[in-house]
């Protein structure tokens, strides 16, 4: 199949000639021989590179620099690293976070804290403080 014709089939509007070298030299679209393709097998690659495309997207959309969380979160860079280490926080890189994951991670610290600090008897719970001052 030739190198227009494969064109036209994987994308509308047609892929550029310097598209189709770049998906080549990627791995993506598989050359029999000058000028012609083998079809579905770069029909798969194209599929392929196109799922990987989406990942890339959908996961860039969802990184955010450790100002932006901190913003989000109303918590300093400091606080945050303490939240990542504790594993409540997901860190994906130098400064970067998942934004969805350390959200839902945050809530989760905030829940089983407050949950935490129920639980928890006061010091100075069944004591009377005037008793006490008698005392002495």
């Amino acid at each position: 199949m030739s190198a227009a014709k494969l064109a036209s089939i994987l994308a509308t509007p047609p892929l550029t000639e310097r598209a189709i070298r770049q998906l080549v030299e990627r791995g993506y679209l598989v050359k029999r021989r000058r000028g012609a393709f083998d079809l579905t097998a770069s029909v798969q690659g194209y599929q392929r590179y196109l799922y990987e495309a989406k990942a890339v997207l959908r996961r860039d959309e969802n990184i955010v620099s450790a100002a932006r969380l901190g913003a989000i979160l109303a918590v300093g860079e400091r606080w945050m690293r303490m939240l990542a280490d504790d594993g409540y926080l997901v860190k994906t890189g130098r400064a970067e976070y998942e934004l969805a994951a350390s959200v839902q991670g945050y809530v989760r610290f905030v829940r089983e804290t407050a949950s935490a600090a129920r639980r928890k008897p006061r010091r100075d719970a069944g004591r009377d403080p005037i008793e006490e001052g008698a005392e002495t």
